[in-house]
């Protein structure tokens, strides 16, 4: 009762969690998180999707509101990128117990937007072909084209592990790649060489430090972990990779894990 009485839709609950961020072609900031209440789980039945949009120009952001509501269905995390003059919204859930909610085969959801966030396709689930795969229903940070224009998105996998979708027809279908990597909320970027370099995630390390890997045939395989200078992460916590204009690489994550002392090379 305390949302609709301060002017918030009764959708945005207390606890705000996995936001998809991205740019918007006019230079808004856009935002997608899940909700639940602080009384019950992520993963109840009466979590949803809100939004809020941080207009360019303006140092304030807009009053949430809400983006996605399904009935008796579990909302869980959002992926937001910034394709062209396209927005793409991947999101996922988890499914629990008996009856209609249990839909522990759909993977994600998807829709598209051409006006900047303002409205949106449909929110479908996924057509897949091949292997659905062992999967976490969660979408990552990590969406890109290859240079056939395939779309690549990353979701997690099944314990301490992320993998890739792919679509090579712009959505219609999407194949999951099965290639695993070292860590669960692996953060993913195309190199110029046309390997992809995973960084890390949560619940994996090496020596204390987070773990990364490549991939030579876009997520089929991944190479053998290897260490990086980077602290593990945990609960709450996750690294995120991009290229920049420039060409270089922009990589960020938080300094220490969550709750375990850093790595002994690690001081600060």
């Amino acid at each position: 009762a305390a949302m609709p009485a301060v002017g918030l839709h009764g959708g945005v609950h207390g606890h705000i969690h996995s936001a998809g961020l991205t740019v918007c072609p006019t230079g808004d900031v856009f935002m997608v998180s899940f909700s639940s209440t602080r009384s019950t789980s992520e993963s109840s039945s009466n979590t949803t999707m809100v939004c809020t949009r941080l207009r360019f120009g303006t140092d304030e952001w807009d009053t949430p509101d809400l983006f996605v509501d399904l009935a008796d269905l579990n909302e869980q995390t959002g992926l937001l990128w910034t394709d062209g003059d396209a927005i793409w919204f991947f999101g996922g859930g988890r499914y629990f117990g008996p009856g209609p909610q249990s839909l522990g085969n759909v993977p994600f959801r998807s829709c598209r937007s051409t006006d900047n966030g303002a409205t949106w396709s449909e929110l479908r689930a996924p057509v897949v072909k091949g292997t659905l795969g062992l999967f976490t229903a969660q979408a990552i940070n990590s969406a890109f084209r290859g240079p056939d224009r395939t779309i690549y998105f990353g979701m997690d996998g099944e314990g301490a592990t992320s993998f890739l979708w792919a679509s090579a027809n712009e959505g219609r279908t999407w194949e999951n790649r099965l290639g695993q990597t070292a860590g669960r909320h692996t953060t993913f970027v195309t190199l110029k060489d046309n390997r992809i370099l995973a960084m890390g995630g949560k619940s994996s390390d090496i020596e204390g430090h987070m773990p990364k890997c490549y991939s030579s045939d876009w997520g089929k395989t991944w190479t053998a972990p290897v260490k990086t200078p980077f602290s593990a992460l945990g609960t709450n916590q996750r690294p995120t990779i991009v290229r920049l204009k420039s060409g270089r690489l922009f990589f960020a994550a938080d300094f220490q894990h969550f709750t375990n002392p850093p790595p002994a090379d690690i001081a600060e």
